[in-house]
């Protein structure tokens, strides 16, 4: 009853016409003295009919509008529920792609969430995934290819031109890089080790707490778990100015090629400093990006759709990674002159300098990941061996 009282009060032009059609009623009643009783009545009738039927289309919409007051606080409750459950499942669907080793997969599911709802946590898991994504078991450079063996230990191959490499010591070695002359290899502890001409990593015993490497021809750079970017090596193009490269996102992944060094943010954009004729550091436009690599004259830069960008010189074709077979990638790796790309299925494509027959892998199969280097490209097998296409001398592991 005090619904319906509130109801007149607010809704006024219904109080007036309630009012009045009871004064009708009374007056008529009262008043009736020629008789007309019954056509009186029947006015009356149907103007209270009226009456009522809008009296009661009014109230309807009254107590709806009341009820969505109420429940008001309530959609706004199951709202943050839905985002709790949209975020949950995103995680949910990038760490099972993760566990799986489909790294490009995890970290795409993650930026098309983000396009949706973003939230710290995504940057945190996306974070974790390029760690992982980042290790590299084996690798391939000017003069030497490394392998990690299943015990953690370091095999290597190649020519000892500009000096012995020796890697015995090492030991629970997670990802190694190869430069021009040198070896990286980040353990287990987040400490990095080196062996070769010491020029070109002078320092990197210092470096604590990194979760990725990579190395250049003449220099090298480290990721620390806090976002710090460490370097070390020749400075000639500014290539170890790493401060110029924090910005508004965090560095997700570090990539090291011929004086300069590539940047990878959470939020897919890329960046890079050091020598840049060429356009070897033309990637302004670059988004959606999950993986970088650094040739000798060219980047690469892998998107979530699984496509390859390509920026640098082209001089032998190492930028053509649009064509057939350039689809579907999941690992890309640049090599002096050319560049490679390992398809979901296992299977591998190549295109560029073709001089030693580096670039003849299209018959691998069962491959996991793939390694880049000057005259000779490695890919490391499901079953644990290496396949190696150009210079064999610098991919025969014994």
């Amino acid at each position: 009853m005090r619904e319906f009282w509130d109801f007149l009060v607010e809704e006024r032009g219904n109080l007036y016409s309630f009012l009045g059609c009871v004064l009708s009623l009374i007056f008529s009643i009262i008043l009736d003295n020629n008789g007309k009783r019954l056509a009186k009545n029947i006015a009356i009738g149907l103007t209270v009919l009226f009456f009522l039927l809008g009296v009661s289309l009014t109230w309807s919409g009254y107590i709806a509008q009341k009820g969505e007051e109420i429940t008001e606080p309530v959609a706004s409750e199951i709202g943050a529920d839905f985002e709790q459950q949209f975020i949950q499942s995103t995680l949910d669907t990038s760490s099972a792609y993760a566990s799986d080793q489909q790294y490009r997969l995890a970290i795409k599911s993650i930026y098309d969430a983000r396009a949706v709802y973003d939230c710290e946590a995504f940057n945190d898991v996306l974070i974790d995934i390029q760690r992982s994504y980042s290790l590299h078991r084996i690798a391939a450079g000017r003069r030497f290819s490394a392998l990690i063996n299943s015990d953690g230990t370091v095999s290597i191959c190649g020519s000892s031109e500009m000096g012995p490499c020796n890697t015995s010591g090492w030991r629970n070695i997670i990802s190694v890089e190869v430069g021009d002359y040198y070896i990286l290899g980040l353990t287990e502890a987040g400490t990095v080790v080196a062996t070769g001409p010491t020029e070109y990593y002078t320092g990197v015993e210092d470096w604590t707490n990194i979760t990725m490497i990579s190395a250049g021809d003449s220099h090298c750079v480290g990721l620390a778990a806090d976002g710090t970017l460490y370097a070390a090596g020749k400075n000639d193009y500014g290539q170890l100015n790493v401060n110029e490269l924090y910005g508004p996102s965090p560095i997700v992944s570090v990539a090291a090629g011929y004086r300069r060094t590539v940047v990878l943010y959470a939020d897919g954009t890329v960046k890079a400093i050091g020598r840049k004729d060429g356009g070897r550091c033309d990637m302004s436009d670059w988004v959606n990006i999950v993986s970088i690599a650094a040739g000798s004259e060219h980047t690469l830069g892998l998107t979530a759709e699984g496509k390859v960008k390509s920026t640098g010189d082209n001089e032998f074709g190492q930028c053509r990674t649009t064509g057939e077979g350039w689809c579907n990638i999941d690992i890309i790796s640049a090599g002096d002159y050319f560049s490679m790309g390992l398809q979901s299925g296992g299977t591998v494509v190549a295109t560029g300098q073709n001089t030693s027959y580096q670039c003849e892998v299209n018959d691998w199969e069962n491959i996991t990941a793939i390694a880049a280097g000057n005259a000779q490209a490695l890919g490391l097998c499901s079953n644990g061996t290496i396949k190696c296409a150009g210079k064999q001398s610098l991919g025969l592991f014994s």
